[in-house]
Order: structure tokens, then sequence, then C-alpha cells
């Protein structure tokens, strides 16, 4: 008389990973007859006999797969292996560098603007997806002021374009964080320009003659503009002649025959010099 059937099935994980494997241990008793390992995939394995025993499964695609050990004789006695859950690993995360780590604009004009860019790199895995802080005026992320947002692929790079457009004297500083989404801490950035008012002098006239300031930065000549950072500072223009040339007077934001302008705005100044015309007598025989 043949007694009851006694098998069982257990796996040495239920969680894994998309092209992992799990490990499938085998038991029957008697140990006669053909048995049948299904995998919830709709595959099945058929050991050469029913015995105790290990089979390896690898499985390729995610998703949740019941799994059982079945002895192919009337009744079909059958052991739950366990239920398989299998994932799709986490990609590499993005990683973000940006180029250069500061930026300085020098001297700009008030009611003028620079641009300049920072190069935003993705060394890591999946897509960089991020934005740039706030600013403060006179500092924006241009075209669009205050903030803007990139998406860069794995191995790219774009450029974040920062403006800085002052709106008066003096110098300014800001920091910047470039954020990666959730996955990383924001790299930051600073950049640092100097608000100016300019001076122009423009000569005129149909002589020659050169002008300079004090404090010194213009020699016009050939050096006819100078930026100042600091408000309401005091420039006097002088101009001198050349030879053969006479200094007529200033004009724009002087006039006259002497030239003090305070820089509190953009100025422009022309100095006008005129050939001097010598009359020759003409002597006849009387």
């Amino acid at each position: 008389t043949t007694g009851p059937v006694v098998i069982s099935c257990s796996v040495d994980k239920t969680s894994v990973n998309v092209g992992q494997s799990v490990t499938f241990s085998l038991f029957v008793e008697p140990n006669d007859g053909t048995c049948r390992l299904s995998y919830g995939d709709g595959t099945t394995s058929t050991p050469s006999a029913c015995t105790t025993t290990s089979l390896i499964k690898t499985y390729n695609t995610a998703g949740t797969y019941n799994t059982s050990y079945t002895k192919l004789i009337t009744g079909n006695p059958t052991a739950s292996c366990g239920t398989i859950i299998v994932s799709t690993p986490p990609g590499t995360p993005a990683n973000i560098s940006v180029n250069p780590s500061s930026r300085d604009y020098g001297n700009v004009t008030v009611g003028s603007f620079k641009d300049l860019e920072f190069t935003v790199s993705n060394t890591g895995g999946e897509t960089l997806t991020g934005q740039v802080s706030s600013l403060a005026s006179p500092f924006s992320c241009a075209p669009v002021s205050g903030t803007c947002s990139y998406s860069i692929k794995k191995g790219e790079a774009g450029a974040v374009t920062i403006r800085f457009a002052p709106t008066s004297v003096g110098t300014f500083t800001d920091s910047i964080d470039f954020s990666n989404g959730e996955e990383q801490a924001a790299e930051s950035a600073t950049v640092t320009g100097q608000g100016a008012y300019v001076l122009t002098v423009t000569k005129s006239g149909t002589g020659t003659g050169n002008v300079t300031s004090s404090p010194t930065g213009i020699s016009c000549g050939s050096d006819c503009t100078e930026s100042y950072t600091t408000s309401r500072t005091s420039v006097t223009l002088s101009a001198s002649a050349s030879a053969g040339s006479t200094f007529q007077g200033w004009s724009g934001a002087c006039s006259g025959t002497s030239c003090t302008v305070t820089m509190s705005s953009n100025r422009a100044v022309t100095a006008t010099f005129n050939s001097i015309i010598v009359e020759q007598a003409v002597c006849g025989n009387g």
C-alpha cells in the first residue's frame, strides 16, 4: 500500500530585482513518478525525478509571481513555494556639477546689462532636473527674471545664463543655488559685479587737442571714457590745445571754458578745438 505524499517547496528569497535569480528547494516523498515546478510566469520545470533537489530561476520581467511544486498523480498534491516579487532596480541618480564656481562681471554701466554663463553638467545616471534659486536684483536668470529650470540627460551639459543689470553704482554679490531636484543637495556658485556711471568725452571742431581728468582716468587722446563705481564722484576735466589750435569751450554736461561734473548719472561732455587761422599781409610795390 502506498503512503501519503509529502511534498514541500521553499525559496531562498521572495524579493529580487529584474535579472536576479531565485533558488527553489524541492522535496517529495515517495520520490517516484513525475513532478512539476511552476514559476508563476507561465513557465515550468520538470525535474528528472521526484526527488530532493534544487532548481534556479532567473526573473527578467518585473511582476508578482505565485510559485508551486506539484506531483503529477491522482489529486495532484501541490505545495506552495511562495510569492516572488520582482522589481525594476532604481537607476543611478543624477549628479550635478557646476563650472565655474564664480563669475565676476567687472564694471557694467548703469542702465545696461552683461550676461555670463555657468555650465551645468550631469555626471550621474538619471536625467538631471532642477532650477536656479531666486536671485536678488540686479542679478537674474536670463532671459526670465528670478528663476530658470533645466533638464539635462546623462553625460550631457547645459548652459545657464545669469544677467547683471545694475540700476545704481556700487558692488553687488549674490550666491546661486543650482538644485538637483530631491536627489542631491544644490551646487552653489557666486556672482559679483560693479554698477558704474560712465563719463564719455568727445572732441569736435577743426583743431586738435587733449583732454585729461582729475582724478586720473581720462586721457583723450585715445582713452576717452572712464567708469566710476562711487556715486557723486566729482571729476574735473582739463583741455589743452595742440600747436596751431585753440580750445573753444565745453558742451554737453559742461559749458564755458571750465568743466567739473558730478557723477550721479552717466555723463557726456564735448570739447571743441578749432584751428588758428593766420592771416598773411600782402605787400605790393608802391
